[in-house]
């Protein structure tokens, strides 16, 4: 059987592991972590590193966001040609089921094809997560990313400088905003009851 390695990004703290999932403002959570955690340090490269993920036996936290945002955001970042040597658009991460089967070059298809496949996202976060045991796991969300941030590392019992992170809530990489209506999609029904399993598991939302 072939072993399938995933694109992973993690910071690791005196308590804790921080999985940097893409498109939930990982970038300003790790910059929070590096600058004002204490021992706190990348796991292999901090730019792109390949490598599963990394055994663990404390506490793992990550952030979620509501699908229809995530999806928006990881289509448009697909979308743009990229500045690095690959230099290419559309550059889908296959070995993901959520990129494989649900790709295309137009957004609505894309959903489409999202909605046709049902819990696509939930997979995708397995792909990061699934190796880790659901006790160790612990989750904020993107649109409350500062705070929620703060909660987890004094949860964790972290060291860490509460005032610097609050400084810079103002200074989210990219201006992270949680206004769902400009990403918002025609099928956000649709969309919500096919990804009710992480709707319901992540934001404790029950889609009849």
């Amino acid at each position: 059987m072939t072993e399938i390695i995933f694109f992973i990004m993690a910071i690791s703290l005196q308590n804790s592991l921080f999985i940097h999932f893409p498109k939930t403002g990982g970038k300003w959570v790790s910059k929070m972590l590096i600058d004002y955690v204490k021992g706190s340090s990348f796991v292999d490269d901090p730019i792109y590193d390949a490598h599963k993920s990394p055994a663990w036996d404390k506490s793992v936290f990550f952030f979620v966001r509501q699908p229809d945002t995530w999806l928006r955001s990881l289509w448009y970042h697909r979308a743009r040609k990229k500045k690095n040597k690959f230099g290419k658009s559309f550059n889908w991460q296959t070995k993901h089921r959520l990129e494989n089967v649900c790709q295309s070059n137009e957004y609505e298809k894309f959903i489409d094809n999202v909605i046709n496949n049902s819990n696509c996202l939930y997979d995708y976060y397995q792909d990061f997560i699934g190796v880790y045991h659901s006790d160790q796991l612990i989750w904020g969300h993107y649109e409350n990313l500062c705070d929620d941030l703060i909660k987890i590392l004094t949860i964790n019992q972290e060291v860490f400088d509460k005032k610097a992170i609050i400084q810079n809530k103002n200074n989210l990489i990219n201006k992270h905003n949680s206004n769902r209506n400009q990403y918002a999609t025609n099928n956000i029904n649709a969309l919500n009851k096919s990804e009710s399993k992480f709707l319901q598991k992540y934001y404790d939302i029950n889609i009849s």
